[in-house]
């Protein structure tokens, strides 16, 4: 029987397309996630998939969620305004939106992450930037340093719009990496959620989209820009 390992690559998803160039016995890590219609398939052609451990890997530090009582709301809420024609006296309002409900964060512009910084300085609200906002098309390195001027300016979380475009590519390492460099840019102690655009995406795209963000050092996912 030919044997198929999946083991020494770095993917933890596999779909249809992998199926379809597989014979015999496919060996994956543990972990990994097989769609329903690939195992739909691999019944179909007779092949085995079995797990093996992966080799270990040094553990990357992730963020540890967020708890509040059930019935606290307000403190889980990003209260946002992101329109390109947001005046100053309207980051300020929000802001005191945020203080007088006890929301969680505002989620602001790059540009007015400052405004915002000054504004909470005597609360307990945290102030979230943005970085590729809001079609995620930016080249890498623009994000990462909008990410790290964010940090620079006294923002806590960053709100980064995943290449959507790179995932329906098929590339799904440079969909990863692009990521990653937002997470190396901000450091290992910033809340960093990743916006991902699931209108445009199928199933298994939606699934690997989440494990390729999580593994880039991700502590949430988000389901839209709302753009």
């Amino acid at each position: 029987m030919k044997t198929n390992s999946m083991t020494d690559k770095p993917r933890r998803i596999v779909t249809r397309a992998d199926i379809d160039q597989a014979t015999g016995e496919l060996v994956l890590p543990t972990g990994t996630i097989v769609t329903p219609s690939a195992m739909e398939l691999a019944d179909r052609k007779g092949v085995v998939i079995t797990f093996a451990d992966r080799p270990s890997e040094p553990e990357a530090k992730t963020c540890d969620p967020v708890t509040r009582p059930r019935d606290d709301i307000a403190a889980v809420i990003d209260h946002t305004n992101l329109s390109p024609g947001a005046t100053r006296d309207d980051i300020v309002i929000l802001c005191r939106e945020a203080v007088e409900y006890g929301f969680a964060t505002v989620c602001v512009a790059p540009n007015r992450t400052a405004a915002a910084v000054a504004e909470l300085t005597e609360s307990t609200i945290h102030v979230c930037g943005v970085a590729g906002f809001p079609m995620g098309a930016n080249t890498t390195e623009t994000k990462a340093a909008e990410a790290a001027q964010c940090i620079a300016a006294g923002a806590r979380e960053i709100d980064m719009v995943a290449a959507t475009g790179l995932l329906r590519d098929g590339d799904w390492l440079a969909y990863r990496d692009d990521i990653a460099a937002v997470r190396q840019a901000i450091g290992p102690d910033v809340v960093l959620k990743v916006i991902i655009e699931t209108n445009l995406l199928d199933e298994s795209d939606l699934v690997r989209a989440a494990i390729l963000a999580a593994e880039a050092g991700a502590c949430y996912v988000k389901t839209a820009t709302g753009v």
